[in-house]
């Protein structure tokens, strides 16, 4: 199944909300849709804001296409883009536009340990050296 992320045109930058826990922690989670559709209309809703509106505060635009002026929508597996945004310590809710509200039906972040993280960062980090050092 695919998931529908919002990316920003000018960065590349997933969409995301972003709050700070009783610990004084700060966790950022990225909306995501598996229906493009709804991904366009979430997309276009935050074209016309001015802050940044939470989940709740969604409503309906007069054209879903309006968002790409200032974001594109990305297509990827769901299951590798919840492993992406964990291997950056992110999390993710999974959402649907249902009677002109957006719901959030999944949420969380992936625990993939540090050592892990780092693990995959070094192997990838050493296969882009030797490809380099291969054109050379």
């Amino acid at each position: 199944m695919y998931a529908y992320a919002i990316r920003s045109i000018y960065t590349s930058d997933f969409y995301g909300f972003t709050r700070v826990t009783k610990s004084d922690e700060c966790v950022t989670k990225v909306p995501y849709f598996h229906n493009k559709r709804d991904a366009e209309k979430f997309a276009s809703f935050l074209t016309h804001c001015t802050h940044t509106p939470q989940l709740y505060e969604y409503e309906e635009t007069a054209s879903p296409k309006e968002y790409v002026k200032k974001y594109s929508i990305y297509r990827l597996p769901d299951t590798f883009l919840r492993l992406m945004l964990g291997m950056s310590g992110i999390g993710y809710h999974e959402c649907i536009i249902q009677d002109g509200s957006v719901y959030c039906t999944k949420t969380g972040i992936l625990d993939i340990p540090s050592t892990v993280r780092g693990t995959v960062m070094e192997s990838t980090y050493n296969c882009k050296v030797q490809d380099d050092i291969d054109i050379l």
